[in-house]
This record gives structure tokens, C-alpha cells and sequence, in this order.
């Protein structure tokens, strides 16, 4: 499931800009503070590390367990790109960027996060790729359990 969407923004900004701006390792701490378990995100290797936020490690610090990590992590890194192709997939009008040519940047940020919406009630449903593919099962009350925790206005 896509947890966080930020932007949208201009085109202008680089990922690392737009990694700050988004303060999702802040809100990734915060969603965990308390747990006796901490989880990382795994992100682009141009992302600097961060306490719940890592990515591959550079070549030139490969020593074997390095090499082993990032091995295991490509595996990772891939199945993120399997979100957007499942919701290109269910909603084909995303799909299509001559349709967006002539909206305005807000708007195509609307029904991207719509979209998105969407198909995180369709994971809570049937699961995805993902939860597959890790051997994750979605639980029974799954989506009733999303919505309710979900803040829609922000």
C-alpha cells in the first residue's frame, strides 16, 4: 500500500530537495515511536541515509555482508515499482500523459492521489504483487481497519 504521497511540486526540485521537504523519515519515526520493532524505507541510493531511511551502499565500502545487503535489497527497490504499474493497470487513464497535457499540475496531482486511493482500498481487498511476492497474507478487516485510520483531509 502507498502510505504517503507528497507534492505535488515543481518539476524543478531534485529528489533530495524533495526527500527533505516531504519529512518522511521524520513521519516514518513517528508512525513507529514505541515499537519495539523499527522498519526502514528503502530508497534511491542519490538519498542520503537516514535513521529509517537507507538505501544500497556505495562500491567503494563493498565488503561482503555490503555486497550480500544489496543483493537482497534489489529485490525491494523493485517491488516499489509494482505500485504504479498496478494502479496504471486499474486506472488506464493515468496511463495516458496526453490527457494530462492540457490540466494544470494541481489537478493531475488529484487524480494521481485518487488513483492511488483507490488502489490502496483494492489491496486492503484482494492484496497485490507485493504482499505475494514477500508471502505477506492482507488481513480479513484490512480495509474497514484503513479507513478508519487513514486521515483523508490532510
Amino acid at each position: 500500500m502507498t502510505e504517503d504521497l507528497y507534492g505535488p511540486t515543481s518539476l524543478r526540485r531534485n529528489d533530495t530537495i524533495l526527500l527533505r521537504e516531504s519529512k518522511i523519515n521524520s513521519k516514518f519515526a513517528r508512525l513507529q515511536e514505541g515499537s519495539s520493532e523499527q522498519f526502514i524505507i528503502m530508497g534511491d541510493s542519490a538519498y542520503k541515509k537516514n535513521t529509517h531511511l537507507t538505501s544500497y551502499h556505495a562500491k567503494r565500502t563493498m565488503i561482503r555482508d555490503y555486497i550480500k545487503w544489496n543483493k537482497s535489497m534489489k529485490h525491494v527497490l523493485i517491488s516499489i515499482e509494482w505500485n504504479y504499474g498496478t494502479c496504471a493497470s486499474l486506472f488506464s487513464y493515468i496511463r495516458r500523459p496526453e490527457k494530462f497535457k492540457v490540466l494544470g499540475s494541481e489537478r493531475v496531482s488529484k487524480i494521481y492521489t485518487v488513483a492511488t486511493l483507490f488502489r490502496n482500498f483494492h489491496v486492503a481487498l484482494y492484496g497485490c504483487q507485493t504482499s505475494k511476492y514477500f508471502d505477506l497474507p492482507i488481513p480479513e478487516n484490512m480495509l474497514s481497519h484503513y479507513i478508519n485510520q487513514t486521515n483523508f483531509t490532510s
